[in-house]
C-alpha cells in the first residue's frame, strides 16, 4: 500500500513534468516549482498537511459513508471544490492526502532593499503570495484531497490547468512593478498584506508611488472601518517608539511601515 507521502510526491512529480516545458524546475528541498525571469523569481509552492492519513484499502466504508453516498446519489465530484458532504465522505472512505498549491513572486533585490532601508534583520524577497484558490472564481482556500486513487491523476491535472491558466498570468502581472503595486492596493478578493504592498510600492516606485499606494490602502481601511485603529497605532508609535515586531495586526503593521518610510 502506498503511503500518504508517496502519493503527495507522485503528484508533485506529475506537476513538475507538466511545467518543465514552461521553464519551471522542481526544488524538492522547498517543495516548489521555480522559474527565474530577470529579477523575478516565480514559484508554485506545493504544501501538504501533517494530518495526512490513509485508510487501508480493505477497510469497509462506515455507516456514515454509505449514507453520504446514497444522499449524493452518485453525483460526480465538483472539480477542485467538492461539496462538504463529498469531502467528508471521501475522508471517511479513503482518508486524506492534501496538496495545497500556492502562487508566489519574489525578487532578491527587494529582500536586500528591506534589509538596508527598513533595517529588517531577516527579510524575505516575497512580493506577493496567494493560495491558488483565491485566483479561482470561488475566491477561497484550496486544499485538494488525493487519497482516492481513481480521482488522483485527474485532480492533479486540474491543479496544473488552473496554475497554467490563472497562476502564470498572475505572476506575469509583476513584470510591470508600478502597475502591479497599484493593482494589489485595490484588489480585495486576494488576501494581500497591506504593509507588504506599501513596502513594495516604495521599492519599485519611490516616495511618489508609495504615497499613491498608501492612499488606496487607507481608502480600503475606511470602508472596512479600520482607519481609526490605524490612526491610533500611528499616535502610539510616535509617542512610544516603533516596536520591533515581526508580525501584528494589519493596521499596526501598515502604520509601522508608513512611519519607517517617512510617509506618516
Amino acid at each position: 500500500m502506498e503511503t500518504a507521502r508517496e502519493i503527495y510526491l507522485q503528484a508533485c512529480a506529475r506537476l513538475a513534468d507538466s511545467f518543465e516545458p514552461d521553464g519551471f524546475r522542481w526544488r524538492s528541498s522547498l517543495s516548489e516549482l521555480v522559474k527565474v525571469d530577470g529579477d523575478l523569481r516565480f514559484s508554485f509552492r506545493l504544501q501538504t498537511s501533517a494530518r495526512n492519513r490513509l485508510l487501508a484499502s480493505s477497510q469497509a466504508p462506515s455507516r456514515w459513508s454509505r449514507l453520504w453516498t446514497n444522499f449524493q446519489g452518485g453525483k460526480r465530484s465538483e472539480g477542485l471544490f467538492p461539496s462538504l458532504i463529498r469531502q467528508l465522505r471521501e475522508i471517511n472512505s479513503f482518508g486524506s492526502v492534501a496538496i495545497i498549491p500556492h502562487v508566489q513572486i519574489e525578487n532578491p533585490k527587494f529582500k536586500a532593499w528591506k534589509r538596508d532601508r527598513l533595517q529588517q534583520k531577516d527579510p524575505n524577497g516575497t512580493i506577493a503570495v496567494t493560495n491558488l484558490g483565491y485566483l479561482m472564481p470561488k475566491h477561497q482556500w484550496l486544499s485538494v484531497n488525493l487519497a482516492k486513487k481513481e480521482s488522483r491523476a485527474r485532480r492533479t491535472d486540474e491543479i496544473a490547468e488552473q496554475l497554467r491558466t490563472l497562476g502564470i498570468p498572475f505572476q506575469l502581472r509583476f513584470k510591470n512593478p508600478a502597475e502591479s503595486a497599484v493593482w494589489m492596493a485595490t484588489e480585495e478578493s486576494i488576501p494581500f498584506r497591506s504593509f507588504a504592498i506599501l513596502e513594495y510600492g516604495y521599492f519599485c516606485g519611490g516616495e511618489a508611488l508609495a504615497k499613491e499606494v498608501l492612499g488606496l490602502l487607507l481608502s480600503r481601511f475606511k470602508r472596512l472601518d479600520r482607519i481609526g485603529s490605524y490612526n491610533r497605532s500611528l499616535e502610539e508609535f510616535r509617542s512610544s517608539g516603533i516596536p520591533e515586531v515581526t508580525w501584528a495586526n494589519e493596521w499596526e503593521m501598515l502604520a509601522k511601515s508608513a512611519l519607517l518610510l517617512g510617509l506618516a
